[in-house]
């Protein structure tokens, strides 16, 4: 028994054409009505995960949570160097600032006697870069009235005016065993107190900056995790 032919009508066409054919329930016919393509629209990871959470009671702060989730995630690595950064600068600040303080508590003991050195010499030396870095050479006298000298360790471009005075502290168990206490190569531990604390700073500031911000970001996620279980 043959089958019975479709009723007539439009149907997909036969030959491979992208619309629809006439079928007058006996043959194809010539007409044919084009179909306009449907757009495909292809969502971004971000945006559909944007959209399922929305489905919740706070859609919008639920989405925005999303939104800040997945920028902290996908940022994780350049988070992480930078905290890392601050914790290896406030570090070394530290370290700067107490090496400076250990340079004052271990040159000059408590039994130690302060006098006045005066200059009366300079010595010059040559830089790595080439430049002539000048020595103040000190003369002080012990409470034996024992005459002693001692030339500074900090070499500066300017030269040291002979007939200065400064102040210079040593045992008096051992009377050559002299430091600078004053002037600015006395106080050159100060340098290194400054300049490891403005590291620290820095350090710190950034730091905090970025435990605030992983902070909030975990936040953000966990409360919107929170909101899409209720």
């Amino acid at each position: 028994m043959a089958e019975p032919m479709p009723s007539a009508g439009w149907y997909p066409d036969p030959h491979g054409g992208r619309g629809d054919r006439w079928w007058d329930g006996h043959r194809w016919g010539d007409d044919v009505s084009y179909r306009p393509p449907v757009p495909s629209v292809v969502q971004p990871a971000h945006a559909v995960s944007a959209v399922r959470l929305a489905g919740s009671r706070s859609s919008a702060g639920v989405a925005l949570a999303a939104v800040v989730g997945r920028y902290a995630m996908r940022d994780s690595g350049p988070r992480r160097a930078g905290l890392f950064a601050s914790m290896f600068l406030l570090t070394v600040g530290l370290l700067i600032a107490y090496a400076g303080w250990t340079i004052v508590r271990s040159d000059v003991g408590p039994q130690w006697i302060t006098t006045t050195a005066t200059v009366v010499d300079v010595t010059e030396s040559r830089s790595s870069d080439g430049t002539t870095m000048h020595s103040a050479v000190y003369t002080y006298t012990d409470p034996a009235g024992q005459r002693h000298s001692l030339t500074g360790r900090l070499g500066t471009s300017s030269r040291p005016t002979i007939g200065a005075t400064t102040d210079v502290a040593f045992d008096p168990a051992d009377p050559d065993s002299a430091v600078v206490t004053g002037g600015l190569e006395g106080h050159s531990w100060l340098i290194f107190i400054g300049v490891g604390a403005l590291i620290a700073l820095v350090g710190g500031v950034a730091l905090v900056r970025r435990l605030f911000a992983l902070t909030a970001g975990v936040g953000l996620v966990v409360g919107a995790w929170a909101r899409r279980r209720a």
